[in-house]
């Protein structure tokens, strides 16, 4: 019963931890959300923009 409470602890005391690499993950998936470095984020803003931009040439032979 310890050990198992110890476990919740840990538990609820990781999801506030930077190191804890599933939270960190979590978190660096939310604020690339808004990084433009990040290359997936800007592939999706670029075919976007695409969509509008004339010397696109995807889009400039329809």
């Amino acid at each position: 019963m310890a050990k198992g409470g110890n476990s919740a602890n840990n538990a609820r005391s990781n999801s506030m931890n930077p190191n804890n690499s599933a939270y960190r993950s979590s978190a660096n998936n939310h604020s690339n959300q808004h990084n433009p470095n990040n290359s997936s984020h800007q592939a999706r803003v670029d075919n976007r923009a695409n969509q509008m931009n004339p010397n696109n040439s995807k889009t400039k032979g329809k």
